[in-house]
């Protein structure tokens, strides 16, 4: 479901804005997880297509948590601080 926002956010049919206020944290978790990092490592791994290295697997999902990370100035393991939380919440409701 995340690869497939971030297809409809890098095609522009969806505002990056709007998924960061309203998905950004669980996007966020999801790429952080450890198990989704080995799977995502494993089907690159499997992945014998021509354009494998320039339009891997779920290569669309991965831009966006690294984007509203980056924005955010947090990393995985800040995510659930209270500050970064909190932070959070406020930055979504400033942009509603």
């Amino acid at each position: 479901m995340f690869d497939e926002l971030g297809y409809l956010v890098r095609r522009n049919l969806i505002e990056e804005q709007i998924a960061d206020n309203y998905l950004s944290y669980d996007i966020e978790k999801a790429s952080c997880n450890v198990t989704v990092q080995d799977v995502l490592q494993q089907e690159r791994m499997d992945d014998k297509r021509k354009t494998a290295q320039s339009d891997p697997f779920f290569g669309d999902f991965e831009k966006l948590p690294k984007t509203f990370l980056e924005t955010d100035g947090l990393a995985c393991n800040d995510l659930d601080s209270p500050t970064a939380l909190a932070a959070k919440k406020k930055k979504a409701g400033a942009r509603r």
